[in-house]
């Protein structure tokens, strides 16, 4: 089928929309799926539970160390007033004294500060592999259930509200499999919108981009793991 060519003038800025799963068009088997996300999410609690015990035991082998020079120079302190036994040493020997416990606790609060920093580490390090674990989820799933594209598709046509021609524009692989779905997403829109598939190599798989005279809708599920990702960047800084 000839498409119209149609010059699209957005008239407010894209925006991104989260689709909800259709309940009836492009509706997937779930055992499969929750068995993979079961299984990968399995593995992220292993990974993480492994670095952050790796840290723990870091920080507290560093602490029990500071712990322990600090004992040390505490003992060392109090020997020196006992040793002294003079009263003129006395005053020589608090002042030691102080000193040393001064030097413990600033080892102590390095320490400390060293433990913080790594566990901070840690957390970015949980994050990141979390939302590459997420993002290589999301392409097995696009690569074994390619209906997931229309399920999202159907979804962004049902926020629409204009009336007139909607250009739906996809990668030729997703094309194929929405093309399927075209004539039931036109019957529920009935005569409100006439919808149009347009291959578009630019699109990337598993994304797709619907343009009305006045408006864009993209839904990318990609830049969605990413923008998740740097918010949970940006909380754990805030914290």
């Amino acid at each position: 089928m000839q498409l119209p060519l149609l010059v699209v003038v957005p008239k407010e800025p894209a925006r991104s929309v989260s689709p909800e799963p259709a309940a009836q068009d492009g509706e997937i088997a779930c055992g499969s799926r929750e068995e993979e996300a079961a299984a990968v999410l399995a593995a992220t609690r292993a990974e993480c539970g492994d670095l952050l015990a790796r840290a723990k035991a870091e920080c507290e082998a560093m602490l029990a160390a500071a712990a322990e020079e600090a004992q040390k120079l505490r003992a060392e302190a109090e020997k020196a007033g006992f040793a002294a036994g003079r009263e003129e040493g006395l005053a020589a020997a608090e002042a030691e004294r102080k000193k040393l416990v001064a030097e413990a606790e600033r080892l102590l609060a390095e320490a400390r500060q060293i433990r913080k920093e790594m566990l901070a580490r840690v957390e970015g390090q949980v994050v990141r592999l979390a939302a590459r674990i997420a993002g290589k989820l999301l392409q097995t799933e696009l690569q074994q259930h390619p209906e997931t594209v229309a399920a999202m598709v159907h979804s962004a046509l049902m926020t629409f509200a204009e009336s007139g021609e909607i250009i739906i524009r996809l990668h030729p692989d997703d094309a194929v499999v929405c093309r399927a779905q075209l004539a039931g997403w036109q019957e529920k829109l009935q005569d409100k919108a006439v919808c149009f598939i347009l291959e578009d190599a630019a699109i990337p798989r598993g994304t797709c981009k619907l343009e009305t005279t006045d408006s864009v809708i993209e839904c990318n599920p990609q830049e969605q793991l990413e923008k998740l990702q740097q918010l949970l960047q940006d909380v754990k800084h805030d914290g």
